[in-house]
């Protein structure tokens, strides 16, 4: 069950997700409407969180998302203060991280399942582009 392995919050009101969505100047990822149905926002204990819906499009503006990334959408941060974006991928509809300080392709890598760490906590996952093992420390150029 969801709510066993984060934390979850009220859902997000219709006018809330209306009014971001008028900001955006389209629709919100259905996806991330969805999650928002269940939740407004949730995070876990510390790795990972994913952004309510107020204020959602101005932090992807903030972070010039569409500009380093067209075609993805930031809906949280991962790792728990190492700085990396969590985005929905608005073509194949998966989810990705990266460091927010690099924000390029060639440095995302799929989102890791959550129970696989390394030795010292840190979530690990194989970039999709090298194939390199990575791990929070190992996020910035």
């Amino acid at each position: 069950m969801l709510s066993e392995k984060l934390t979850l919050h009220r859902l997000a009101s219709r006018s809330v997700i209306e009014r971001e969505e008028n900001e955006y100047g389209g629709s919100l990822p259905r996806e991330y409407v969805e999650l928002l149905q269940i939740s407004d926002g949730m995070h876990n204990n510390g790795n990972l969180s994913i952004l309510g819906a107020e204020g959602v499009v101005e932090r992807n503006a903030d972070y010039e998302v569409q500009a380093y990334l067209p075609g993805y959408f930031m809906i949280g941060d991962g790792d728990g203060g190492c700085g990396n974006a969590i985005l929905l991928n608005l073509h194949d509809r998966r989810i990705y991280e990266v460091g927010m300080g690099i924000m390029d392709e060639e440095s995302m890598a799929l989102r890791p399942d959550p129970s696989t760490s390394s030795s010292h906590g840190a979530p690990v996952w194989a970039s999709e582009a090298t194939g390199e093992v990575r791990t929070c420390q190992r996020w910035s150029r």
